[in-house]
């Protein structure tokens, strides 16, 4: 196998007053509601906020949660420039977490592929993906589920253990290790404030790296991008910190990302994703096997857009995004990632409003040997 990417068409043909969704119009999805108007779609914007930056050049504007699908749907077909949603030709969306439910049912209600609702409502609960991890063979790690009164039920896994909220607004918000049964009460408590969904869980600790796939979903089928790392760090008191990501190289014919993409496919396969950005968080076990932790069905955050990709990537990667998104044909060429990484900026405050570094060098050993000096 050669390694191989989507070359992004800039030779859009789109028929008069076709149009893309976008979910958000905050910073992070001027980008992408850029790139759609590059590639000559008109952009209805979808946020609450009304003054969002993203409204200032988008086409149509629908003051909407992008929680709740009913009120978009309401407004698109009440808008005069929207009569007839055969002209919708995909979503953007850049958020995680109840977005991604959104994105599947604006798919359903449109009719374009994407995602069935019970398979995105399946991924975005974290507690919910176990169990299909585990009805599906999946490799994952072993995992105790709590709901939110019941924090006193005994914990059957050895120590060290990761707590987390089956489902949260901020990534890693609420995450922990511990190593004993002090420390787990306490990581329980706090998983409890972040969660939203009412439960959380307790895994079974993983002892090596975290990756991450990138890629797309098109008719079914999983086409990655590139492979990351990513870099974490457990602070005394037991939180997760995400620190960046540095790319890993992109051979297909190396094990790690055969094994990456194995995984992705029977991801997409179990789920019946027809099309969707698709990103795949995974931890090395003990036995340098991968095992799945989270899918991300959305264009993904973390700054990568901004800082890392334009670096990274042979390609500008909102315009590739908004291709997939439209079901674009895809044309494959030689993919060279360039060994880069991207360093974030401690400290409170959302990581989008946080100052980063990135780094860019030769060689995947002088990119390292950087990351060492850092």
């Amino acid at each position: 196998m050669t390694s191989a990417a989507i070359k992004p068409l800039h030779d859009h043909k789109t028929g008069r007053g076709d149009f893309v969704i976008c979910l958000g119009a905050g910073k992070s999805q001027l980008p992408l509601i850029v790139a759609a108007k590059k590639c000559g779609y008109k952009v209805v914007a979808v946020d609450q906020n009304p003054i969002a930056p993203g409204f200032q050049i988008s086409d149509i504007v629908i003051c909407q949660s992008t929680y709740k699908v009913d009120p978009i749907i309401k407004d698109l077909h009440a808008h005069p420039l929207l009569a007839s949603s055969e002209q919708c030709r995909g979503i953007l969306n850049r958020s995680s977490g109840w977005p991604v439910v959104t994105a599947a049912s604006l798919c359903t209600r449109l009719n374009l592929p994407g995602i069935p609702e019970r398979s995105a409502m399946a991924i975005v609960n974290k507690h919910l993906l176990r169990k299909h991890c585990s009805e599906e063979g999946l490799p994952s790690p072993k995992y105790e589920i709590y709901g939110t009164r019941e924090l006193s039920k005994p914990c059957h896994l050895e120590f060290p253990l990761v707590v987390k909220p089956s489902l949260s607004l901020v990534g890693k918000s609420g995450v922990s290790v511990v190593d004993n049964k002090i420390a787990l009460n306490d990581a329980m408590e706090r998983a409890v404030r972040y969660t939203t969904n009412g439960t959380i869980l307790v895994e079974e600790f993983l002892p090596g790296k975290d990756f991450c796939l990138v890629g797309f979903v098109q008719n079914t089928r999983v086409v990655p991008i590139c492979l990351l790392e990513e870099l974490n760090e457990t602070g005394g008191d037991g939180k997760i910190y995400g620190k960046g990501f540095k790319t890993r190289g992109m051979s297909m014919d190396g094990p790690l990302v055969l094994d990456a993409c194995s995984i992705a496919q029977k991801i997409s396969d179990i789920f019946k994703i027809r099309r969707s950005p698709f990103m795949v968080s995974l931890r090395m076990d003990s036995y340098g096997k991968l095992n799945l932790i989270e899918i991300h069905l959305d264009i993904g955050g973390d700054l990568l857009i901004e800082g890392l990709f334009p670096l990274a990537l042979p390609f500008d990667f909102p315009i590739l995004a908004v291709g997939m998104a439209v079901g674009h044909p895809m044309k494959l060429t030689s993919n060279k990632v360039r060994p880069s990484a991207i360093l974030y900026q401690q400290g409170p405050g959302l990581l989008t409003d946080r100052n980063y570094k990135v780094y860019c060098e030769k060689t995947e050993c002088e990119l390292q040997s950087k990351m060492e000096q850092v």
